[in-house]
């Protein structure tokens, strides 16, 4: 599966990704097109861990995305194609 991030997506990967869980930002080695071909398992591993990370953190109090939501959301998204 190839995933194309945009630099906003990449940063938040680094800053949260990196530090939770290197085993998978290993995945993300950054190169200039932000383009990433990544298995099925390791898919899966990530959507679990932006959809708990969005539960956790990701909506403000009246339960709309706040910024890193929207974030998570999206990379969710692309995860899914």
């Amino acid at each position: 599966m190839k995933v194309k991030l945009n630099s906003k997506q990449y940063d938040f990967l680094k800053e949260y990704l990196a530090t939770e869980r290197a085993d998978l930002f290993e995945y993300f080695k950054k190169n200039d097109n932000l383009s990433f071909e990544i298995n099925e398992d390791v898919a899966v591993e990530l959507r679990d861990w932006a959809g708990e990370k969005l539960q956790k953190e990701g909506f403000d109090i009246n339960y709309q995305p706040n910024e890193k939501g929207k974030i998570l959301e999206e990379f969710e998204d692309l995860l899914f194609e």
